[in-house]
């Protein structure tokens, strides 16, 4: 089950401004891509475990830009193609490790409260992007 993180980059007439770096676009795409994965570590530390399939399935794709928009993929799948969505939305289903909307929850909880935002600007920081 993809969930899609959308980012557009920043106008033309800010980089002229700004004088932000021609590579702007590299560092944010790795900053965002670095993101995902921790959000990916987040989600899988509530994933439900019965065999670890579902677990260990989980991927984040690498970005992609569409004019002027960055995308990364997350989901899980691969050989738990069959049952990664139904046990990700049964908010019956009793887990003894791990909840339902286990990729949902965490980056719905990072993005609201800020930290995915945070976390990307101190990564911007560090690489003397901002």
């Amino acid at each position: 089950m993809p969930i899609d993180i959308e980012v557009t980059s920043i106008p033309d007439w800010m980089q002229a401004i700004f004088g932000v770096k021609s590579d702007f676009k590299k560092k944010i795409e790795g900053a965002i891509y670095r993101e995902c994965e921790l959000l990916m570590t987040e989600s899988k530390m509530v994933t439900p475990v019965q065999t670890g399939a579902l677990r260990s399935s989980g991927t984040v794709e690498l970005p992609v830009w569409s004019n002027n928009v960055v995308e990364v993929t997350m989901g899980y799948g691969g050989p738990a193609t069959t049952y990664a969505l139904i046990v990700h939305e049964d908010l019956y289903a009793s887990h003894p490790i791990g909840q339902a909307k286990y990729l949902e929850e965490p980056v719905r909880s990072s993005v609201e409260s800020g930290r995915s935002a945070a976390r990307i600007m101190a990564d911007l920081n560090r690489q003397g992007s901002l």
